[in-house]
């Protein structure tokens, strides 16, 4: 399972990990204040959402006599009255809030033995981890020549089949081919319409244009042909699949081309999954886009993979109860030493302590590796 009942925030270095829609959303105000200049005129109304989303959550969990939350609540309610009164520097905003963050990862504990919130996201479809679609892949390749040099490049178009239900057409832009009508579309297959061509595509099949000039100012010579692939968007196991076997090709020493276009093919299913709700993903994404061999998936370009999971941490991969999420960060820890997975060594344990409380193994395995031998030295 990819998805998350959690909503999880870093806000000012401090992890926020809440089930509770109330204090996820003062945490989402809070962290657009940190990121403004204190004299920014939006930062009056971001801290009034702030106690107000805080003060439902007091509502909702019966928690207002509690002393950490009356505190959190005073240093808002403060920080409020400088704003408005404007006699004191704009800094003092910041460091009366300094607190805050860590004092609503606290208050989460509160939360913690209530009844937990009702399950979806929004109102928005559970993600179905066994579900597959389908999608329609356009690919403009144009051939080009110019001062006698040539070249070859591509552009892709994804469309999936939902939206292409409610579209007559689509747009490719000017210079990779313009409008594409669609005739008729279905699962089992797609039929479209660009210049004067007609292309019936069926599911699991491909179609290729005709190639034609194209008017491009800034070459002296350009081409273009259009390729429709209808294609199955994989399920998660599919797509689980479709890694391991790249990662047999690349050991086995198979075409290094065809493995480039697979990788491709599975970072953009990648994506599309993720977009689809399966958060613990963005583990699989920052750790494929870090490594050059899939087969070792050893860590090359570290800085991005630190991106993509801090991106990932604020979507809620490493929830604790983001199962494909820490099955990722279980692979990407066998392969790589995970002391670098995270700059913030404070945050880093905060996101490990958080689920390694609700019992998730691969998170004590990795907070282990990284704080026992620092314990054992201090101790000696």
């Amino acid at each position: 399972m990819g998805t998350s009942k959690y909503k999880c925030h870093i806000v000012n270095k401090t992890y926020v990990c809440t089930m509770n829609k109330n204090l996820s959303q003062a945490c989402l105000s809070l962290k657009k204040v940190f990121r403004l200049s204190p004299r920014n005129e939006a930062v009056r109304p971001l801290l009034e959402a702030v106690l107000a989303s805080l003060k439902a959550f007091g509502k909702q969990r019966n928690c207002e006599e509690h002393p950490r939350y009356r505190e959190v609540c005073k240093q808002l309610s403060l920080a409020l009255d400088v704003c408005r009164s404007f006699q004191q520097e704009g800094e003092d905003i910041r460091e009366l809030i300094m607190d805050c963050p860590l004092q609503m990862q606290l208050l989460d504990e509160l939360n913690d033995n209530a009844a937990p919130e009702e399950d979806g996201a929004d109102g928005e479809p559970a993600y179905n981890p066994k579900e597959a679609s389908v999608e329609l892949k356009i690919t403009a390749m144009h051939v080009t020549r110019d001062m006698s040099i040539a070249n070859r490049y591509q552009t892709d178009f994804f469309y999936g089949l939902e939206d292409l239900k409610k579209m007559k057409s689509v747009n490719l832009g000017e210079l990779d081919g313009g409008l594409v009508k669609l005739l008729s579309v279905s699962e089992k297959a797609v039929s479209l319409k660009w210049d004067c061509e007609e292309f019936c595509v069926k599911l699991g099949e491909q179609a290729v244009s005709d190639s034609y000039m194209i008017d491009n100012p800034c070459l002296s010579y350009d081409s273009l042909h259009l390729t429709f692939s209808y294609r199955k968007f994989p399920n998660y196991k599919d797509l689980f699949n479709m890694i391991i076997q790249i990662g047999q090709d690349e050991k086995e020493g198979k075409d290094k081309g065809r493995i480039a276009r697979s990788k491709e093919d599975v970072l953009h299913f990648i994506d599309g999954t993720i977009a689809k709700g399966n958060t613990g993903l963005y583990v699989a994404k920052a750790l494929l886009h870090a490594a050059d061999s899939w087969t070792t998936c050893t860590i090359v370009r570290p800085d991005q993979f630190r991106s993509l999971l801090l991106e990932g941490i604020e979507e809620g991969c490493l929830a604790p109860d983001n199962y494909t999420g820490w099955d990722w960060m279980e692979v990407a820890a066998k392969y790589n030493d995970p002391t670098y997975f995270m700059e913030d060594m404070d945050c880093y344990y905060e996101v490990l302590d958080s689920a390694v409380r609700c019992g998730v193994v691969a998170a004590m395995d990795i907070r282990d590796t990284i704080w026992e031998p620092e314990q054992l030295i201090e101790e000696d």
